[in-house]
């Protein structure tokens, strides 16, 4: 038997906005700035991944040697095609 699977992709979901929830001494524009995420980007998970990496990058840098970064994706607005990003530092 032979399966065949048909996918037409939609345009990709927006970052809505991005919600942290900062427990560094960092200024959230500072860390805002080091994501490197704005909203209206494009919700791509390698875009994700850098950012992540950026803000333990730049923790590190500032003494935050065991820095954790944890993006959670919010639910999809299938209407505005648009999802909330919450980041925990």
């Amino acid at each position: 038997m032979d399966i065949v699977v048909r996918v037409t992709p939609g345009p990709r979901a927006r970052l809505s906005r991005i919600e942290l929830h900062n427990l560094t001494e960092f200024p959230d524009s500072d860390l805002r700035a080091q994501s490197k995420l704005k909203p209206g980007n494009e919700v791509i998970s390698r875009r994700l991944d850098h950012a992540a990496e950026h803000l333990r990058k730049f923790l590190a840098d500032k003494g935050h040697l065991g820095a954790r970064v944890a993006l959670h994706r919010g639910d999809y607005d299938p209407k505005t095609e648009t999802l909330p990003l919450a980041v925990d530092l």
